[in-house]
C-alpha cells in the first residue's frame, strides 16, 4: 500500500477536471485508490464523489493506493496533484 498527501494549491479547489483527471488515472489500473478530505472518504472511480469531498484551496487530499501496479498509480497521481491541483 502507498499513501500520499496533497495540499491543493488551486484557488478552484477540487474541481470538476481534476477529479476526472484522477478516475481516467484509477479505472485504466488495476489498484485500488482511495481519497479523503474534510473528514469523508470515497473511492477513487467516480468524480462525483470526488467533488462531494469538497476539497477547497490549502485542504489536505489524503490518497490510498493498493493493488498490483500502485507504483505507477501513484506517480501518475502525483502528476496530475502538481499539475492541476
Amino acid at each position: 500500500m502507498i499513501t500520499f498527501s496533497h495540499k491543493i494549491q488551486s484557488t478552484s479547489g477540487l474541481h470538476a477536471m481534476p477529479c476526472v483527471n484522477i478516475v481516467a488515472c484509477v479505472i485504466h489500473h488495476k489498484s485500488s485508490v482511495r481519497l479523503q478530505c474534510n473528514s469523508q472518504e470515497v473511492d477513487g472511480t467516480d468524480p462525483i464523489k470526488l467533488m462531494s469531498l469538497g476539497g477547497m484551496k490549502d485542504d489536505v487530499l489524503d490518497f490510498s493506493i493498493e493493488g498490483p501496479d500502485e507504483k505507477e498509480v501513484y506517480e501518475t497521481l502525483l502528476r496530475i496533484c502538481h499539475s492541476v491541483l
